[in-house]
Formats: structure tokens, C-alpha cells, sequence
């Protein structure tokens, strides 16, 4: 059912075009059980609603984008180390070699010596769920304020994710591309 949540908007619009149509009709024939048909509507559309904001779990691809974004606080002043850690698997594929613990605290620095103000993600886009393989992966552009930047400059990561066994979607391996539209891996020794 993640599929029809995750498309919620797609689904409002086709209730609500219904409506539209089924009342046009009505209002030019005057046949009452198209009146029936409109309610019927709006009451499917309220069961949507209700369900949707009180009582649907969680979809994977919001629990991917709120990863992300934890992440991301996690990284502005002051840095969060165990919120990171909370975000990264343990089964992290770094490009430096390093271990957890190791890229947490690569990141940790990272954010500190280029006193990282905040970090904004957008566009989310290419997410691929494989919830057999326990896999995911998506891209998205990313915006690093820092006070050692002259300027803001977005860039396009391709994340991918492991599902762990506590059902938490943790970053396993990450690819930076600049620019943002570019296709060639951004490749840099300061990269953890």
C-alpha cells in the first residue's frame, strides 16, 4: 500500500476531478443519484484523508527522506555525533576505508573546520525500494551554508541505503556529483 501513500496527491486529484465531473453532470441533468455518486465521493475522500493523516505507518521513501534530513541536522552547529551515528550503518562503504565510527567522526570534523551552518536537501528523485533486498537508493541535491565557503553551491548525491534490522533505513554508500547536473562522480580527499 506504500505506493498509493506515496502518491496521495495523484489519488486527492483524482477524487476531487471526479466530484467536479460527477456535479457538472448533475447540475445539467438534475439526476439524483448523481448527487449519491458525489457523496460517495466525499466520503471516500475523507476515509482517504483520515487514513492518511492519522492512522497509515510511515512509507519507506518518507522514512528515507527523514533519514536524510536527520542526518543533515545532525550535521549543523552544534554537530550531533549520535544522531549521525544513528543515520549511518555499520556496514558503511566509505571512501576512505573507514570504519563507523571512523566516518562518523570524518563528518564530525568535516562540519566543524568548515563551520557548517546548515545543509538543506531537495529534489528527491531516481528512489529505488527493494524491500526483499533490504536496499534502497535515490538521488537528491544538496546546499552546505559555511562561514568558509564564499558561497552556497549545491551538489547531487546518490545515496544508497540498508534496511537494519531494527526497520530504520541507515546511508551505506554515497556518490557526490558537481555540478549538481553533472554525471561524473565529484571525487575529493576530503570526501570521508
Amino acid at each position: 500500500m506504500d505506493w498509493l501513500f506515496d502518491h496521495r496527491s495523484w489519488v486527492y486529484l483524482l477524487l476531487a476531478s471526479d466530484f467536479v465531473i460527477v456535479l457538472a453532470i448533475w447540475w445539467r441533468t438534475r439526476k439524483q443519484p448523481l448527487l449519491v455518486i458525489a457523496g460517495c465521493t466525499v466520503g471516500l475522500t475523507l476515509l482517504f484523508a483520515v487514513v492518511d493523516l492519522f492512522m497509515r505507518p510511515e512509507t519507506d521513501r518518507e522514512k528515507l527522506q527523514r533519514t536524510v534530513r536527520e542526518l543533515a541536522a545532525s550535521l549543523q552547529k552544534p554537530v550531533d555525533k549520535s544522531k549521525v551515528a544513528e543515520c549511518v550503518s555499520d556496514r558503511i562503504e566509505s571512501k576512505k576505508g573507514l570504519n563507523k565510527a571512523g566516518f562518523e567522526s570524518e563528518l564530525v570534523r568535516l562540519a566543524d573546520e568548515f563551520d557548517v551552518r546548515g545543509v538543506k536537501f531537495s529534489d528527491f528523485r531516481s528512489i529505488n525500494i527493494d524491500r526483499a533486498a533490504k536496499t534502497a537508493s535515490m538521488r537528491f541535491n544538496v546546499t552546505v551554508d559555511s562561514s568558509k565557503i564564499d558561497e552556497t553551491s549545491t551538489v547531487a548525491c546518490e545515496a544508497g541505503f540498508v534496511l537494519e534490522d531494527d526497520g530504520q533505513w541507515r546511508l551505506q554508500r554515497y556518490k557526490i556529483f558537481f555540478p549538481a547536473t553533472s554525471t561524473d562522480e565529484f571525487s575529493s580527499s576530503e570526501l570521508p
